[in-house]
């Protein structure tokens, strides 16, 4: 079996996994990326499931807005559920991560001339840069980083285990195209391969994201923990595959099932309207527990489970109304305005 030496393993080749190769070599590391497909186009951070991405950023859209307040948000929304340590590291390294990225190429969107700053889900302060092309603009800039630096890669290449050692992972063995398998042996072993979307019948991530970091990881003892904090929402499966905008629920669509019946009525409790659901759900994504906007996913589950849906597991929806007459119509309060 050949034999390689490297003292940085980085598994992936995503968003996460060229930032992390980017920091080791910057300590002067030798570090080697083994990734299923080509770096700058691996992974979820490339796949262009909706037209922007978010960056939020303390104190760039309001001077009342600090780290503080930025931390106190992220904590009340979640309920007593993060991590206090995990999003202080967030928090801290939000804005100098951003100046890093505009420094590397990345700008957020700007309409007439001034930068366009929105106000997120459950913030109390416009904080989020928009960035055109979602994650695109900031991979693209992270592989030009990567190639001004000495960073190995091999490429098409699975990890088919890792090498643990008296409860220390020191190296994996990966095959590569060619069939041939190779033992790679490594200081320190970076897991980057994302989430596990392809468990899921119908999920907005490319296939590669399939839980190979996780499943890897857990055959050598490692504790998987908050498995259930998957983000599920609506997204378009036929005939394109991108993402449901919060915004699109504002103008009220048509849902029907595969047999053009109405049915998301029925599921409502009484007293709510669809209309009621869909504006709520238009202040976030995905649903939230807490508010009515759950009962939109609800409805949706169970009348694909009741099997309404057509030969593509989905329900259809029309926008056929979405003329400019009827755009220009509509009514938002101010919530609304911020999206």
């Amino acid at each position: 079996m050949e034999h390689i030496k490297t003292e940085i393993l980085i598994v992936g080749g995503g968003g996460a996994a060229c930032r992390a190769a980017i920091a080791a070599a910057d300590q002067g590391s030798k570090v080697l990326m083994v990734l299923k497909g080509t770096v700058g186009h691996s992974g979820a951070t490339t796949h262009e499931c909706c037209e922007i991405a978010g960056f939020n950023v303390p104190g760039c859209g309001d001077p009342c807005d600090t780290e503080e307040t930025y931390y106190q948000d992220i904590m009340a929304a979640a309920m007593g559920m993060a991590d206090p340590e995990l999003v202080e590291i967030l928090v801290r390294n939000a804005k100098p991560r951003f100046e890093e990225l505009r420094k590397w190429g990345v700008s957020p969107a700007v309409q007439d001339g001034r930068e366009i700053i929105m106000k997120g889900c459950y913030s109390n302060y416009r904080r989020g840069y928009t960035i055109p092309g979602h994650g695109g603009p900031i991979v693209a800039a992270l592989l030009a980083q990567i190639k001004q630096r000495d960073v190995a890669l091999m490429e098409h290449t699975m990890v088919v285990d890792l090498v643990c050692k008296e409860g220390r992972c020191c190296g994996a063995v990966v095959i590569g195209q060619d069939g041939v398998l190779r033992a790679v042996e490594a200081g320190a072993v970076i897991l980057a391969t994302g989430g596990a979307s392809q468990v899921f019948l119908q999920n907005l991530n490319p296939a590669d994201v399939s839980g190979d970091g996780y499943s890897l990881a857990y055959d050598h003892g490692a504790a998987l923990k908050n498995m259930e904090f998957m983000q599920a929402g609506i997204g378009f499966f036929h005939p394109v595959k991108s993402l449901f905008n919060t915004y699109l629920w504002a103008g009220f669509p048509e849902l029907k099932n595969a047999e053009g019946e109405p049915f998301l009525g029925r599921y409502l409790p009484q007293g709510i309207t669809e209309k009621d659901v869909m504006l709520e759900h238009c202040k976030h994504f995905p649903f939230s527990s807490r508010d009515i906007s759950r009962y939109l996913e609800i409805a949706l589950q169970k009348e694909i489970n009741a099997g309404g849906g057509d030969e593509h597991a989905c329900l259809p929806v029309r926008f056929g109304h979405f003329v400019p007459e009827y755009i220009a119509g509509l009514k938002f309060d101010a919530d609304l305005k911020d999206l």
